[in-house]
C-alpha cells in the first residue's frame, strides 16, 4: 500500500482513466497528487481479463475500441507507445425472427433494408446538422432532448430488419433501449464524429490495461487502492477526505480534489456541504447502463468455416457478438457476448452453469456443432446492483452513462462545473461521452481547471 500523505495539494478521487488522466497532467505541471482508489487495482472500466483464459489469451472485460476520431486517447496512447492491432472487417451473421442472413451492413440485407440504411444515415446528418456547440448542445437543438431514439426510428418507417437491427445496435451501443435515450444526445453524438480526425482505430495490443498501468506508474503520481472515499468536507481553505482501508480510517488534507468517478459511486459518499440540490438530483438521476459481457474461449475460430469474423447480431438473448481476441496468436480465441440493458440483467443474474448453456444453445442456432469447441465463458456485468449469478468480475457503478430524453437540458449546462474546491471529471462530464476519450479528455480539463485556479 502506498502511505498516504497528511497533506497534498491536490487529492483525486478514482483511478480510471479520467482520474488518472488528472493525476498525470496534475503531476506534469509540478502539482502534489495523491490517487485514491476503492478497487484494489486501477483502470476502473478498463479491465482486461487474462486469467483464466488458456494459451496466452487475453480478452477485454470493459473499454476496449480505441476509435479513428479520439484524439485525446491517441494521444496518450503514443505516449506509452502503445500500439494497435487493427479489428478484422468482413462478414457478419444477421439471426432475425430465427432467419439468419450475412453481411457486412444492412445494405446487404436485401432493398428494403439498403433503402432503410439510406434513409437512416440521410436523416441522421440532418439531425447532427442542427448541434452548432457538441459541447452545448441544448443551445442550438433543446427541442430534440424532448424526443426519444426509439421515437425517431419508429417515425422513420423502417421495415422489420432495419428496425430490429438498430434496436438491438442502440441498446449495445448506449447501454440502455433506444427508447429510453435522448435524441438530442444521439444528434450530438453523430455530430462529433462527423467533425472528428481519421485516425487508426483498433485495440491496444497487450491489452487495453497497459494504459492505465502505465499512467498509474509515471513519476509524480502516487496511487493507493482499495482506499474507498466515505467523506468530504470543504471549508475556506481547503478540503478534508476521509477514506477507508480495511478496517482502518484515516483523512487527507487537500487544497482541491478532483472527483473522477461514476454518479452512482458518488451516492456513497458523505458531503459537508450538502450538495446543491440540482447536483443531489444529477447524481440519482443520471442514466447509467447496464453491460453484461460473456467472454467465451474456444479452441478454435470455428466462424471462419462460416465465412465470417465471428460478428453477430441477434434478437435473441446474445445480442451482439465479435471475437476480440483477433491478432493474437496460437489457435484459441475468445468470442465476446455483449448485452446491454434488460438482456443483461437476465444473464447477469443466471447461474453460471445456466449462463454457460444458454450461451451453447444460441451459438449451436448460429454455428451448428460447435458447442464441441467452447472451453469455458466468463461472465462480466456491469450493474447498478449487485447480480443475483454466479458472476466471476462485477461492478456496482454500472457501465457508462446516458441521458434519457429531457436529460441533456437538465444536467448537461453543469455536469462538469465545479463545486467549490471539487472538481469533476468522468466520461459523463465530456461531450465524448461514454467513452475512453471522454474520461481521458475530461480528467485533462480538470486538472487543468486546478492548475489554473493555483496560479
Amino acid at each position: 500500500m502506498t502511505p498516504v500523505p497528511d497533506e497534498v495539494a491536490v487529492v483525486v478521487v478514482g483511478a480510471g482513466l479520467a482520474g488518472l488522466a488528472a493525476a498525470v497532467t496534475l503531476a506534469r505541471a509540478g502539482v502534489g497528487v495523491q490517487v485514491l482508489e476503492a478497487e484494489p487495482r486501477v483502470g476502473g472500466r478498463v479491465l482486461t481479463v487474462r486469467a483464466p483464459f488458456d494459451g496466452g489469451v487475453y480478452a477485454e472485460a470493459g473499454g476496449e475500441f480505441v476509435d479513428g476520431g479520439h484524439q485525446v486517447l491517441h494521444d496518450f496512447l503514443r505516449a506509452y507507445g502503445l500500439k494497435l492491432t487493427p479489428i478484422p472487417s468482413g462478414q457478419r451473421l444477421f439471426r432475425f425472427d430465427g432467419a439468419i442472413v450475412r453481411g457486412e451492413s444492412l445494405s446487404d440485407l436485401g432493398d428494403e433494408a439498403a433503402r432503410d440504411e439510406a434513409r437512416i444515415e440521410r436523416e441522421t446528418r440532418r439531425l447532427a446538422a442542427r448541434i452548432a456547440d457538441t459541447a452545448r448542445p441544448w443551445e442550438s437543438a433543446a427541442d430534440l432532448d424532448a424526443s426519444s431514439v426509439g421515437g425517431w426510428l419508429d417515425g422513420l418507417g423502417l421495415g422489420r430488419i432495419a428496425r430490429t437491427y438498430q434496436q438491438i445496435w442502440r441498446t449495445v451501443d448506449y447501454g440502455a433501449a433506444p427508447e429510453h435515450l435522448s435524441l438530442l444526445q444521439y444528434a450530438r453524438d453523430e455530430r462529433l464524429w462527423q467533425r472528428a480526425p481519421d485516425l487508426a482505430s483498433g485495440r491496444v495490443l497487450g491489452g487495453m490495461d497497459r494504459l492505465p498501468v502505465a499512467m498509474a506508474a509515471e513519476p509524480g503520481v502516487a496511487v493507493t487502492v482499495g482506499a474507498r472515499v466515505e467523506a468530504i468536507r470543504q471549508d475556506e481553505e481547503g478540503l478534508s477526505v476521509t477514506c477507508r482501508r480495511d478496517r482502518g480510517t484515516w483523512s487527507v488534507r487537500a487544497r482541491f480534489a478532483v472527483l473522477a468517478v461514476p454518479p452512482p459511486a458518488l451516492r456513497r459518499v458523505t458531503f459537508d456541504p450538502p450538495f446543491e440540490r440540482y447536483r443531489t438530483d444529477t447524481v440519482a438521476g443520471l442514466g447509467v447502463g447496464r453491460i453484461t459481457k460473456i467472454l467465451v474461449q474456444v479452441r478454435r475460430r470455428f466462424w471462419e468455416e462460416h465465412g465470417t469474423t465471428g460478428r453477430a447480431f441477434t434478437d435473441g438473448l446474445l445480442q451482439a457478438m465479435y471475437e476480440t481476441t483477433a491478432g493474437q496468436p496460437g489457435d484459441r480465441a475468445v468470442l465476446t457476448v455483449y448485452t446491454a440493458d434488460q438482456t443483461a440483467d437476465v444473464l447477469a443474474a443466471l447461474s453460471e452453469a445456466e449462463r454457460h448453456a444458454v450461451v451453447l444453445a444460441e451459438l449451436e442456432r448460429l454455428y451448428p456443432g460447435c458447442a464441441r469447441d467452447v472451453e469455458r465463458t466468463v461472465a462480466v456485468a456491469w450493474a447498478l446492483t449487485a447480480p443475483a449469478g454466479d458472476v466471476r468480475f462485477r461492478s456496482l457503478g454500472g457501465a457508462y452513462s446516458h441521458f434519457r430524453p429531457g436529460d441533456v437540458t437538465r444536467f448537461g449546462p453543469r455536469l462538469a462545473e465545479p463545486i467549490g474546491r471539487l472538481h469533476l471529471a468522468g466520461e459523463h462530464t465530456d461531450p465524448w461521452q461514454a467513452t475512453m476519450n471522454g474520461a481521458l479528455a475530461s480528467g485533462v480539463r480538470a486538472a487543468g481547471e486546478i492548475v489554473g485556479r493555483l496560479g
